[in-house]
């Protein structure tokens, strides 16, 4: 597992989906306690964070398991707001589940602070 989060190429923006965002005054997404971001169960069936690297998979997730609700896509435009938002999640959240199939929950695996290690490594080579 450790090669394959390693050697992950981010692309942005990258989505989240949720209920109920706060929005900062310059456009900013974070969380509160009425924030609901949507998960996808994870190893050992845990609730992981599922984050999309392309706007129509977050679609398709969205239609597949969320069709009738007002769940909304937004985008994590660069890396530095994908890392400001990583940290803003609940400590509770144990993971994350990078492009979640909607039927299977299957995605890569990785923990958030892995991703914000990740992240910050491939765009400090850039």
């Amino acid at each position: 597992m450790r090669e394959s989060v390693d050697a992950f190429a981010w692309t942005f923006p990258l989505f989240v989906l949720g209920e109920k965002p706060a929005i900062g005054p310059g456009g900013e997404m974070s969380t509160t306690k009425e924030t609901h971001l949507i998960s996808a169960e994870g190893p050992g069936g845990r609730p992981h964070l599922a984050i999309f690297t392309d706007v129509d998979l977050a679609e398709e997730f969205r239609q597949h398991c969320y069709r009738d609700s007002e769940v909304w896509k937004y985008p994590l435009n660069a890396a530095p707001e994908a890392v400001r938002f990583l940290r803003s999640t609940p400590r509770e959240i144990p993971g994350v589940l990078i492009d979640p199939n909607p039927k299977t929950s299957i995605g890569l695996v990785m923990s958030v602070a892995e991703m914000i290690q990740s992240i910050e490594a491939h765009t400090a080579n850039e």
